[in-house]
């Protein structure tokens, strides 16, 4: 409200994603191949995670878990609660966009231009490429997922089967 500083977090490395908040906890990643969860009031660390690689990728929560990224080249389901890592899933690419979760699937795209769609028990359903990688977050719209490329499209994919039901030729790269 009076934008008083209340706190800061140091990492080793740099923030280049959005953090994701829930139940009071600050959830973010680094380039110092970190994951923080941090008390939001604050400041104080409950826990942190190490994936293997850098992490540029927004998290999300869903499910008493955060789903984040890494370039490793995988997606981690970390258990919100304690930090710990639930699984992950091995991609063909860095995973630099931040995923979703909707209609039980987990959704995300890697930098190699596929986008994945996992089951909740981690199985995948299907899978999509394009010609270029991905670094837009990809959003749902009415049994859609709606998903920028570097390869200059934009790509309606149907959440059930993963096929293309349009795509749409932007002027450049879309990025954001």
């Amino acid at each position: 409200e009076t934008g008083r500083f209340v706190w800061k977090f140091p990492t080793q490395g740099g923030i280049a994603s959005k953090p994701w908040v829930s139940d009071g906890l600050v959830v973010f990643g680094s380039t110092d191949m970190a994951v923080y969860g941090v008390e939001g009031a604050t400041g104080r660390q409950v826990w942190s995670t190490s994936p293997k690689g850098r992490v540029d990728s927004s998290a999300v929560g869903e499910y008493a878990h955060v789903f984040i990224g890494s370039d490793d080249r995988r997606i981690y389901a970390i258990h919100q609660p304690t930090g710990r890592i639930s699984w992950t899933y091995a991609t063909e690419g860095e995973v630099r966009s931040r995923p979703l979760v909707g209609s039980n699937l987990i959704f995300f795209a890697c930098q190699e231009g596929l986008i994945y769609a996992l089951g909740l028990n981690r199985e995948l359903r299907w899978r999509f490429r394009a010609r270029r990688g991905f670094l837009a977050s990809p959003v749902l719209h009415q049994g859609l997922l709606l998903a920028g490329s570097l390869d200059w499209s934009m790509y309606a994919l149907d959440v059930r089967s993963g096929w293309a039901a349009w795509r749409f030729r932007a002027g450049g790269p879309i990025v954001s």
